[in-house]
């Protein structure tokens, strides 16, 4: 009968994670699950990691990560298999005008065909990056992004004419004018005189701004920018780039509608050297990253990708998904911005698609016990669970408890679908 048959247990997991901000980063979190799970359920178990990125920090984390486990039998094709990988060192202007040591990926063709030519992938965060300025220097008026242009830049002159930008977690609302300065665009003043020559533009230099260099032609010809990005924000109004994302880039609540001013002059500036033609004014994405969106299309030949789905395609994370009998995801805070289109939602959508158990672990669980009734998930948040030092300083040892003490429980009780 068929209570002879023994319950089918657990034994095929994905873990994929996105970052936990400001303590782990996706990688070291699919590691520590991966051990922790061995250790619950026994080193017989399958465990496949896949850490996720949506373009902001940990970008080139899932590119790397590609190109190391791609499986080497040829058994699954992709269109970068042509190519092999190297990380590019670079010294550039860091986000408050020093130099810092930072780098990109760039992948050189494997044969010398005609038809394949390098491609790079730069990831604003790590040469732009919020996190490389400390909580009381930051201010969007002091903070620049020329760094991504530089290394954009230096990509292109060696040869890369298809560019991945990871947009996000930058350091500005500057409408990316660092950026575009160091790609060739030149600013002037009422006087026509050149602003900064040379030098780096902030965004509080944009009050000074009266005119661009922005002719017919695109800058950068024969290079497409792969904009790489899961914010839909647009430039200006209460869900733009200085509205919502303002404060966390450390402008007081006062500063906001200067800010937005900035923008808004900035859009007028494009429409009009453009007669009308480039409306940046209320384009979606144009506000992701500070507006580093609405200037980079205004004068190269752009692309937008979705950040999530671009990440998990290239990882293959719906084939590894399919295979397996639960998935483990999480990041820092769970809460309804990550249901909107986040990269966790990704990874429950996919999931659930496949009719697969999902476990989320989180640092904080902000979705209330209906919503998650209603997702069908299980949710392990640390901070109901320990005391905020130990979140923050033994994250590690505080999901291994969660794994090894109610995680294992719940799985014994289940079987997979």
């Amino acid at each position: 009968s068929t209570w002879d048959l023994k319950m089918r247990k657990f034994t095929r997991f994905v873990v994929a994670y996105d970052k936990f901000k400001d303590c782990l980063n996706a990688s070291e979190l699919c590691e520590l699950t991966r051990k922790g799970l061995e250790k619950a359920l026994g080193s017989h178990i399958q465990v496949t990691s896949v850490p996720l990125a949506d373009g902001g920090d940990g970008f080139l984390e899932s590119v790397e990560y590609f190109f190391q486990n791609k499986k080497k039998d040829g058994s699954s094709k992709h269109e970068l298999d042509d190519y092999s990988l190297s990380r590019i060192p670079i010294t550039a202007t860091g986000p408050l005008g020093n130099k810092i040591k930072t780098s990109y990926l760039f992948l050189h063709p494997k044969k010398n065909t005609k038809s394949l030519h390098p491609i790079s992938f730069v990831e604003q965060a790590l040469v732009s990056g919020l996190q490389l300025v400390p909580i009381p220097q930051r201010s969007p008026f002091t903070t620049n992004c020329n760094g991504t242009g530089e290394l954009i830049m230096d990509s292109y002159t060696k040869g890369a004419r298809d560019v991945y930008l990871g947009v996000g977690g930058s350091a500005t609302v500057d409408f990316g004018v660092g950026a575009l300065q160091a790609l060739g665009m030149k600013f002037f003043d009422v006087n026509k005189k050149e602003i900064n020559k040379g030098g780096l533009l902030t965004g509080g230099d944009i009050a000074r701004i009266s005119d661009i260099s922005l002719g017919k032609e695109k800058l950068l010809p024969g290079m497409k920018l792969h904009l790489v990005c899961d914010v839909n924000s647009p430039l200006l109004g209460p869900k733009g780039a200085a509205y919502v994302y303002g404060k966390q880039k450390g402008a007081k609540e006062n500063e906001l509608p200067l800010l937005e001013s900035y923008m808004k002059k900035m859009a007028d500036i494009v429409k009009k050297r453009t007669n009308g033609k480039v409306m940046l004014h209320d384009m979606p994405k144009a506000g992701a990253a500070g507006g580093i969106t609405a200037g980079l299309l205004s004068c190269v030949n752009c692309e937008f990708h979705s950040g999530i789905q671009f990440v998990a395609k290239l990882l293959g994370l719906e084939d590894v998904i399919r295979q397996a009998d639960a998935v483990i995801t999480g990041e820092g805070a769970f809460d309804h911005s990550t249901l909107e289109g986040k990269t966790v939602s990704h990874v429950i959508k996919l999931a659930k698609q496949h009719k697969k158990k999902v476990v989320v672990i989180c640092g904080i669980n902000r979705i209330g016990a209906e919503d998650t009734k209603k997702l069908e998930i299980d949710v392990y948040d640390l901070r109901s669970r320990f005391d905020q030092e130990a979140c923050f300083k033994k994250t590690e040892s505080c999901i291994q408890k969660i794994i090894m003490e109610e995680i294992k429980k719940t799985l014994s009780q289940h079987s997979p679908n």
